[in-house]
């Protein structure tokens, strides 16, 4: 039997939410943004330039992007890395706890960081499971980077949150001359 989460079922058609254009419905993922975005120079920021430090950044394993280099540094999988990231641990930790879903498991299956070097291409793609809502925050973006998702586009901005239907086509270019 497939699942699905539970926002997928109280969901009005959005390929993109951004808290400071329009309110976010439910008050537990709005809560998870405000969180995100709070402890975003405490927690968020410093766990991101631990990973490079550390070189925890491997090749995007999905073999999405057709050019350039496309990296990403878990978070969390099947547990939380407490070593590397403990703040951003006990930030997911909390916002499972308010976040709607059908039953005690997890919702917050998988965190990450992300790079996108300069003259990488990430095909258009949807996402390949049902737990298609997500939480996209920048971190750095230099050449203001944009998404393209359904019919509208995503420039991620640091400290700044977003929620993200990628059950939605969407695909990502950065150009040769962008900084990494």
């Amino acid at each position: 039997r497939q699942w699905s989460e539970v926002l997928n079922e109280q969901l009005s058609s959005f390929a993109l939410l951004d808290p400071k254009l329009e309110p976010i419905p439910w008050p537990g993922v709005a809560s998870a943004l405000q969180w995100l975005e709070g402890n975003f120079t405490a927690a968020v920021q410093p766990a991101f330039q631990r990973a490079i430090q550390k070189k925890r950044f491997r090749e995007h394993r999905e073999g999405l992007h057709l050019t350039g280099l496309w990296e990403t540094a878990y978070i969390s999988r099947a547990k939380c890395d407490v070593k590397n990231f403990g703040e951003v641990c006990g930030l997911l930790k909390a916002i499972d706890q308010v976040w709607p879903k059908r039953s005690s498991t997890e919702a917050v299956l998988e965190s990450r960081f992300a790079r996108l070097h300069p003259g990488t291409v990430v095909v258009e793609h949807t996402a390949d499971t049902n737990q298609r809502i997500k939480i996209h925050c920048g971190v750095e973006n230099p050449s203001n980077i944009t998404m393209d998702i359904g019919d509208t586009q995503l420039t991620w901005e640091a400290g700044r949150c977003y929620l993200v239907d990628d059950s939605y086509a969407h695909q990502i270019v950065s150009k040769e001359t962008d900084l990494a």
